[in-house]
């Protein structure tokens, strides 16, 4: 299961710049074998949190910072794309989440959901 989602990383990254995409690489290959990708979603959800952490704590303001910042910024976007076929309730639950772990309100874009 891990392939898959390294192979639909692959597909994405082609022309992002190689430091990036190295980044985004090592991370998505920490994601342990799952068997759905619910639970893949899952631990890139937990990734995204460490990353956001991480961020937080060394509130990552100097330009050295920017790897850091533009690959957490990355990891966000991909993991929501990833997650979009799953259907837009697990989207919204996930989009809340992420923004409540950067400190962030979220309102649905779907009608009549909150």
């Amino acid at each position: 299961m891990t392939q898959l989602l390294r192979n639909w990383l692959d597909e994405r990254v082609g022309n992002v710049p190689a430091p990036l995409r190295d980044r985004l690489r090592t991370i998505v290959d920490t994601v342990a074998d799952a068997d759905t990708i619910g639970q893949q979603v899952q631990q890139l959800e937990t990734l995204v949190a460490a990353h956001l952490g991480h961020i937080r704590e060394r509130q990552c303001t100097e330009r050295r910072d920017a790897l850091d910042l533009l690959t957490t910024d990355a990891l966000i976007s991909y993991v929501l794309e990833f997650t979009a076929p799953l259907g837009p309730e697990l989207l919204d639950e996930l989009t809340g989440r992420l923004m409540h772990l950067a400190g962030g309100t979220v309102v649905s874009s779907r009608p009549g959901a909150t």
